[in-house]
């Protein structure tokens, strides 16, 4: 029988997948949601918009 005291790497926990990112749209609408409207928020939330656009043809 293997040592038990050696950790049999196929028995770890699984790995949890990497979740996809988020696409321009969600990107946007979160930007939107925002409470706090800086002028850096602003400005982000104008050049993810620009970006959905040009991601959506």
């Amino acid at each position: 029988t293997p040592n038990a005291a050696t950790p049999n790497p196929a028995s770890r926990a699984p790995v949890t997948p990497i979740p996809a990112a988020p696409s321009f749209a969600e990107l946007s609408e979160r930007a939107h949601a925002l409470p706090t409207r800086t002028k850096q928020v602003r400005e982000l939330t104008s050049s993810i918009d620009q970006a959905a656009r040009l991601a959506a043809g």
